[in-house]
Order: C-alpha cells, then sequence, then structure tokens
C-alpha cells in the first residue's frame, strides 16, 4: 500500500465510524428511545451529520484523494471513496445539517400521525422534508428530471426514464396475471385468519433467522414501528420486525424480509468495516436479497415442509387439522390490500408504482404535498381496485418520507427483478436446492449467496454484481416468468 493510500484510509476511518453512529442513533430513535427524545436526537444527528459531511468534504481530503486516485492502486477503495465524496462535496454543510435535524423531527411526526391517523400532523414536515430533498437534487444536477439525482443516490447508474421504462415493461403482463387470478377460484385463507399469540410470534421469527443463517452472536431482533435493517458493522447487525396478533403473517415475512438484508451486511468482509467498501452496493441488490428470502425461499412449499411442524408446536390450537400444503396455499393468496409490506408478491410492484409516481411529482412539483392523501387513494383504486377508508390505511403507512429517503421506493421493484434473476441462476447451479430447504438445509443457498453476491459488498458496482452472478445485464423477464410459472399453477391459469 502506497503511503498516498494509507493517509486516505486514515481519514476515511473517522467518517466511517461516525457513518455508524447515526446508524446506532436510528435504531435507538425506533426501538429504544423515550418518545420525549425526539428534539435532542434530532439535533445529535444533525449534529454528526454536519461533522461528518465536513470531514468528507474539507480541502485536506479532497487532496489525499487525488494523491491516492494517481497512485493507482486499491482501484475498488477509490472508486467507492471518490463517489462517497462527489455525492457530499456538492452538498453545503448548512444543508446536510438541516435536512438532518428535519428528517429526524418528520419520523417523530410521522410516528404520531400514523398512530391517531391524523395527516395534519405530518404535512408541515412532509413539506420541509421534500422542500430539503428538491434542493439537493438541484445541488446535485441531474440529467433530465430532478428525480434522477435521487434515484442514483439509492442504485448508481440509474435514472427516472430507465425506472419508467421497466415498469413500463412489467405492467402489461403483470396486470394479466392479476386479471387472471381475480377471476379464478381463491386460495383459502382460513388457517391465516385467527389469533396468534405474541410470544409465540417473537420466538418463530427469531427460529426462522436462525434456520436460514442470521448469526445473533453478531446481531439481534426487536420489535418496531416500521420494519427495519440496520448495521454499523458487519459484527452489529439489528433487525426490527412488527408484531399483530391477528396477522400473523406480518412477523414472519417481515423477519424474513428484514432478514436477507441482515444477512447481507453480515456477509461483507470485516477487513472492510468502517470503509466506503464495507455494505451493500445499492438498494436495489440489498433489496433482491430481502425480496429473495421473503417470497422466493420464504413463500415456496419446500421451505414450509421443515419449517411448518415448527410453527405447529408454538401454535398448536390455531394449526390443529390443517397440513403444510394448505399454510401454504394461504400465504400466497393474491388479493389487493392496502399495506405494503402485507401486499402479495403479485400485486407488490402496483403498490410501488404508485408511490414512484407520487415522489417523482412532487419533487418536479405537480403535485402539492397536501393533495397527497387524495391522489394516494385515487392511484391505489386506480391500480389496485381499492380505496383506502382512512390515511393511516394509506398515505401514513410508510416510514420512508418522513426519513427522506425518497428515490428509495423504485429499489424494491428492482430487487424483485434481480432476485428474480439470481433465483433462477442459483437453482441451475443447486440443482437439489429444493430437497436442501424440504430437509431445513439453507446453508447451499447462503453459501451461493455470500460467494456471488455477499462477499463483493460495495467493491463492485450493482451492473457487475448482477453480470457476475448471473452472466446477464438486468433484466425483468425472470421476474415475469417467476411469477407467471408459480401463480399459473396455484390458480389453474
Amino acid at each position: 500500500m502506497s503511503e498516498a493510500v494509507a493517509t486516505l484510509k486514515e481519514l476515511c476511518g473517522p467518517i466511517w465510524n461516525l457513518y455508524s453512529i447515526r446508524s446506532l442513533l436510528y435504531w435507538d430513535q425506533q426501538v429504544l428511545m423515550p418518545s420525549g427524545g425526539g428534539a435532542a436526537r434530532a439535533n445529535q444527528l444533525a449534529a454528526l451529520e454536519k461533522i461528518s459531511h465536513e470531514l468528507l468534504t474539507a480541502p485536506a481530503f479532497l487532496s489525499a484523494l487525488e494523491k491516492a486516485e494517481a497512485q493507482d492502486q486499491d482501484r475498488r477503495y477509490l472508486q467507492a471513496t471518490r463517489r462517497a465524496y462527489d455525492l457530499a462535496a456538492k452538498l453545503p454543510s448548512r444543508l446536510v445539517e438541516e435536512k438532518a435535524r428535519v428528517q429526524a423531527l418528520a419520523v417523530e411526526a410521522w410516528t404520531e400521525a400514523k398512530k391517531s391517523g391524523q395527516f395534519s400532523v405530518f404535512l408541515p414536515h412532509l413539506k420541509e422534508v421534500f422542500r430539503l430533498t428538491r434542493e439537493v437534487a438541484d445541488h446535485r444536477g441531474y440529467k433530465s428530471h430532478p428525480y434522477d439525482a435521487l434515484i442514483d443516490e439509492y442504485e448508481p447508474g440509474m435514472d427516472t426514464a430507465q425506472v419508467e421504462g421497466l415498469f413500463n415493461g412489467i405492467l402489461p403482463s403483470l396486470v394479466q396475471l392479476v386479471q387472471g387470478i381475480a377471476a379464478a377460484q381463491p386460495l383459502s385463507r382460513k388457517v391465516l385468519q385467527q389469533s396468534f399469540p405474541l410470544a409465540g410470534q417473537h420466538l418463530f421469527s427469531r427460529y426462522l433467522l436462525e434456520q436460514i443463517g442470521f448469526n445473533f452472536e453478531r446481531g439481534r431482533l426487536d420489535q418496531s414501528t416500521h420494519p427495519f435493517c440496520a448495521s454499523s458493522t458487519s459484527a452489529d447487525v439489528r433487525l426490527t420486525d412488527r408484531l399483530d396478533e391477528n396477522l400473523v403473517t406480518m412477523s414472519i415475512f417481515g423477519s424474513l424480509h428484514e432478514g436477507g438484508h441482515g444477512l447481507y451486511e453480515q456477509g461483507s468482509p470485516p477487513e472492510w468495516n468502517g470503509t466506503p467498501l464495507g455494505g451493500g452496493c445499492s438498494l436495489g441488490i440489498h433489496e433482491s436479497q430481502s425480496r429473495l428470502y421473503e417470497n422466493f425461499v420464504g413463500r415456496s412449499l419446500p421451505f414450509w415442509k421443515a419449517h411448518f411442524p415448527k410453527m405447529r408446536s408454538l401454535f398448536p390450537d390455531q394449526l390443529w387439522g390443517y397440513e403444510v400444503e394448505d399454510f401454504y396455499r394461504a400465504i400466497n393468496h393474491v388479493q389487493p390490500s392496502f399495506v405494503r409490506v402485507e401486499a402479495d408478491e403479485v400485486t407488490y410492484t402496483l403498490h410501488i408504482v404508485m408511490r414512484f409516481e407520487m415522489e417523482r411529482d412532487i419533487i418536479a412539483g405537480t403535485l402539492d404535498p397536501a393533495d397527497v392523501p387524495e391522489v394516494w387513494k385515487d392511484k391505489m383504486e386506480k391500480y389496485l381496485g381499492i380505496r383506502p377508508a382512512s390515511d393511516r390505511q394509506g398515505c401514513l403507512q410508510d416510514i420512508h418520507w418522513s426519513d427522506g429517503l425518497i428515490g428509495y421506493f423504485p429499489t424494491y421493484s428492482l430487487g424483485n427483478l434481480v432476485a428474480a434473476q439470481l433465483w433462477s441462476k442459483l437453482r441451475q447451479d443447486l440443482p437439489q436446492l429444493d430437497e436442501q430447504l424440504a430437509q431445513g438445509n439453507c446453508c447451499s443457498l447462503l453459501g451461493w449467496l455470500r460467494d456471488n453476491v455477499h462477499r463483493h459488498a460495495s467493491a463492485l458496482t450493482p451492473n457487475e454484481v448482477i453480470r457476475g452472478a448471473c452472466g446477464q445485464d438486468l433484466n425483468h423477464q425472470p421476474f415475469l416468468d417467476y411469477l407467471w410459472d408459480k401463480f399459473g399453477g396455484l390458480y389453474g391459469l
């Protein structure tokens, strides 16, 4: 390692340690912090953002980066560092600090508004978040649409037109599938329409996470208003889920979803902790891991052949008289629903399309945040054929906008597409996968993902990960093939 690269890495260390502290403070705010701590936490997060931003954009850091780049060593490390610098250097410190403070207060307001169902509590904060986010887009610059700058932060190389093109390629076949299912005999959900004690749900969630390989010596599971994964290093990965006595699938699939994120973080090489190379390379790749475990694995019949007996032991009264095939059909029932995180595999993308359209239009200035509740209801009626009766059931369900995660939603659908490509390839490479899953063995699956995705962390671009693992660029067809094959069979289409 050259002296120039060593100097740069020495400067990077404190900055990425501050990012780790930010992650822990966010986790604490959602899980443990008293309700009265919001204002102080907003100031703490704002201070952290300001300090880390000033360190990253300091002339001394740029000088060290340029000297290291001239050495042509550790190319991947320098590319990741350069991207981090370029994203930060375009933003004034004042904006970074203000945005962090506004978002922390907005999360508190959103939590209160969701509980009360009063959008008016959240609206002033929502306006501020979008105002500052538009300012971020203007500072960073964009090709054709201000939303381009926001997507690129979460999915490097992606822009608004590409997202629109992918959605336009998916929607016709997806709508046809939804219509076909609607005309078919519905799958019974009777086994799920019961009360499942919360204590048992928590035990089962932890059990499932252990089965897929999540390491509790380097992670934990707690509850929060909205499920998430927070990672400070690969040795400290924290998951949350949400429990509801009358909706056991919320905890099951929420845990598997966040568990997919957690496995990706735990698979990041430990020597890259506290550096620009640690963690996932994009949210689309990250979501491919969570959606793969939630749906491709977690809603498969082989997986439940292994784990339905454990669930039956925890809920003997609820599951008496039911077989694993009954449960499999129930968890794959397709029906438009109001809440995104409870949506089935087929209709889920429709939830993403409407959110993408709304945040794109707010950023462009063609949609007023005050009109969000009614526009949300109109779009849900257009895409899903149902209309929310309340804002809690509608526009207040997601934490993302309060947390400034604008441009994030499309990555969920990108994650579905990547997950389908990975699933197709790994099933070719692991022809005995179904038998292994049915025996409760997820080791080969995790090993394949470790080799082809996790070990690269942020050293590769999203496209490089996809091409390296699948031998092709991002392609929506495997996702459509998967949905038609699975649900065409279940519904006799």
